[in-house]
């Protein structure tokens, strides 16, 4: 039987990308190696990268360019690498006077700076510039497939929280345990874990709105969700393995999602599904 030209490339993609994730990982840092750079240089470094990956993904599809619309493009990677390469110190919280909320805001407030201008500009491309029909209603059958894996993410968490990497890396709350014997603690972690999944939703917005659903009115359409999925890949670079090979795959199937339905809010909603179980599951 003969197997066809197209799958062979995916097959080999998905072990490229494996094998580069892992070598990116443990042996080239590249996130770490490219904060270790004074911001903005790490920014313009990280987004040079970030066009490269994209660049690549596009000649695997099949492009002999870098995009239908190259300058559009080079923007949003730029945002992509401004909301990795800014640091959480960057935006000052000296207009919060109370000891413990400005500890609160040290570590939380960067995620609600770096979601105001990625939201902003697909609010008024979404609903104001281009008001795009919807391709295909998400059928009974994949909403059962969407519930069930959401049923099935859940002993995947409960076995990576057995994982030393990830007990590092996860809950983000511990990043305001000192304030844990304080009065009034429950309302320092409802406002952190806010802003943390507040991340969730600007990071759909970059990737499956910005970076997808603003070229689903082209044709072969389909081919800019390998490109998009490598770039969703990169930021996860430093983090731990499974996450960082994970989040290709999941790039892959959420971009196929919005591909399917010319709508972000199930990947949303899905996001911060994910997200909160961590931290719960993770906490407790």
């Amino acid at each position: 039987m003969q197997i066809s030209r197209s799958y062979i490339t995916t097959g080999l993609l998905f072990v490229g990308v494996i094998a580069g994730f892992v070598l990116l990982n443990y042996t080239i840092p590249v996130i770490p190696y490219l904060l270790y750079f004074s911001f903005p240089v790490s920014t313009l470094l990280f987004w040079l990268f970030l066009c490269l990956l994209y660049y690549t993904g596009m000649r695997i599809q099949g492009f002999q360019y870098f995009s239908h619309n190259p300058v559009y493009v080079l923007l949003i990677l730029l945002l992509v690498s401004l909301k990795v390469t800014i640091p959480a110190g960057f935006f000052s919280v000296k207009f919060i006077h109370d000891p413990h909320w400005q500890t609160v805001f040290k570590k939380c407030i960067h995620w609600g700076y770096k979601a105001v201008i990625p939201v902003t500009l697909y609010m008024v491309w979404r609903f104001y510039l281009h008001k795009p029909k919807k391709l295909s209603p998400v059928k009974n059958n994949q909403q059962l497939l969407i519930i069930a894996f959401v049923i099935v993410f859940i002993p995947v968490l409960f076995y990576l929280k057995q994982q030393p990497a990830f007990q590092i890396a996860y809950p983000k709350l511990k990043a305001i345990a000192g304030l844990k014997d304080q009065t009034g603690y429950w309302l320092y972690a409802f406002t952190f874990e806010t802003f943390y999944l507040l991340d969730f939703v600007t990071i759909e917005v970059l990737f499956r709105g910005l970076l997808l659903q603003f070229f689903l009115h082209y044709k072969k359409a389909r081919d800019y969700i390998i490109p998009m999925a490598l770039v969703y890949g990169a930021i996860h670079l430093g983090k731990p393995l499974l996450e960082c090979i994970s989040s290709f795959f999941g790039g892959l199937l959420l971009g196929y999602l919005t591909y399917r339905t010319n709508e972000i809010y199930q990947g949303i909603l899905i996001h911060v599904y994910i997200a909160l179980a961590m931290e719960l599951i993770m906490l407790f």
